[in-house]
């Protein structure tokens, strides 16, 4: 990955007297946040990183944010999240404000005299349909390091994020040119809150971590992060991109409205134009049987400001995989840890396994904590903290000097990898009869996405 140099913007902030907040200058005005109560960083909430189109305009890329010449009051009680079908508002019903003009990122900063911090950058999951930025936080992570910030943020969800149908005002990806503009956000002031611009680790979990596969593969975001760390997905798996997006479009419309003309895309894109946005997200679309999305990211038609215009696989294959093509930095592990509150496996009697994201639970700090810690997880939760702070801080998950076990790259052969657990072990190549298995089963079976055209 290049390194983008870069002017940094110039530095500014102005703690108040009482030490309790502390008011920084980027580009669109003063911003002001305050210190958290565990007192170890200041807090900026919702600080709008774009503007989201709206109207007919809705499914367009973002817009750019709004300016303000007084203190902009980044600690807003309410969360803003994007529109979305979920169950988060019944769990959080009283602090929750759903806008569809909801492009906001929060911002965690330590409290520290030190400069040029490293920046860590967090997309988060939710099948591409529900979630929020601010529902995972990193506080007790920011607040115990002190040399890194950490900033997460909204993007577009559903129907409106994903939608696809290849014309000039739908043309797909919108909630993925939503987090490479965050990223563009990031490089233009995080300077301001005393971070590096050309220092930036950019993860994410489940949806999110398939998301931070894609950003690697798309030309628009080159030179905005230099190190990424997929938890849980990634950009070939099946629910990543949708093979066949104007179908989707035309199911989903079936089923909001049986009598809806789909069959000629002016009609079918006039439909979600005006449908209202309660209308289009009342509706769950998660019920697929083959491991697919209904909405998702697509391939693109080749056009001015596209975000995907070859399936990944395609340009996988084109960089001879990512190891083959020279990133000779590459970690790879498996989290297998497991103790007596971690769920069994469905349809046993006793088995226990890691779950999905587990290994990103481990080091972020729910908005709501709702299950206890054994001695052992808070272990397993500060061995997470400490190699996600290596990798962000050196480049390496275990770099000289460290207690922990020694953990080299990956190779061509794709070997070795650490598994994670109460004791760190390193191994040869990950699971090889499974690796065997799903290559053949691409090789066979694989069906390319199909770009969206003019017509349907």
């Amino acid at each position: 990955m290049a390194w983008r140099t870069c002017v940094f913007l110039l530095y500014v902030t102005a703690v108040l007297a009482d030490g309790d907040w502390l008011e920084v200058e980027i580009e669109q005005g003063p911003v002001r946040g305050r210190k958290h109560r565990g007192g170890d960083l200041y807090t900026f909430y919702n600080i709008p990183y774009a503007t989201g189109p709206s109207g007919e305009d809705r499914f367009k890329p973002p817009l750019p944010p709004p300016t303000w010449t007084e203190p902009f009051n980044a600690t807003a009680e309410k969360i803003i999240i994007c529109p979305q079908n979920s169950l988060i508002f019944g769990l959080f019903p009283n602090i929750l404000d759903v806008k569809e003009d909801c492009l906001v990122a929060n911002v965690f900063v330590p409290v520290t005299t030190e400069k040029d911090l490293s920046v860590f950058v967090y997309v988060h999951g939710g099948g591409f349909s529900t979630g929020f930025g601010n529902l995972y936080q990193g506080t007790q992570f920011v607040g115990a390091k002190k040399d890194f910030i950490m900033v997460t943020f909204n993007y577009r969800l559903g129907v409106h994020g994903f939608l696809c149908l290849g014309t000039e005002d739908v043309p797909g990806n919108a909630g993925m040119k939503d987090q490479v503009e965050l990223l563009r956000w990031v490089q233009k002031n995080i300077a301001s809150f005393g971070g590096n611009p050309n220092d930036v680790t950019l993860v994410g979990s489940s949806a999110g971590s398939a998301s931070v596969e894609l950003i690697m593969l798309s030309k628009s975001a080159e030179n905005l992060f230099h190190r990424v760390i997929p938890e849980s997905a990634g950009s070939l798996s099946a629910f990543t991109v949708q093979r066949d997006p104007l179908d989707n479009a035309k199911t989903f419309a079936k089923k909001l409205n049986e009598l809806a003309s789909v069959d000629e895309i002016n009609s079918l894109e006039q439909f979600y134009k005006t449908a209202s946005i309660d209308a289009l997200t009342a509706e769950p679309f998660d019920d697929r049987t083959d491991s697919s999305l209904l909405f998702s990211s697509c391939v693109e038609r080749n056009t001015n400001g596209a975000f995907l215009t070859e399936s990944p696989l395609s340009i996988l294959k084109k960089a001879d995989l990512l190891v083959e093509s020279g990133h000779n930095q590459v970690y790879l592990y498996e989290y297998v840890f497991v103790d007596k509150y971690t769920p069994v496996v469905p349809h046993t009697d006793d088995v226990r396994g890691a779950d999905h994201c587990a290994q990103s639970f481990a080091w972020m700090d729910p908005l709501i904590s709702w299950f206890p810690q054994t001695p052992e997880y808070r272990k397993m939760r500060a061995t997470v903290r400490e190699i996600w702070h290596n990798f962000m801080k050196t480049g390496k998950p275990v770099p000289v000097g460290s207690s922990l076990p020694e953990w080299p790259a990956l190779g061509v052969a794709g070997s070795p990898h650490m598994v994670l657990n109460e004791t760190l072990q390193l191994y040869g190549a990950l699971l090889p009869e499974r690796k065997r298995l799903w290559e053949g089963i691409y090789e066979k079976h694989y069906r390319d996405s199909i770009p969206p055209g003019n017509d349907v």
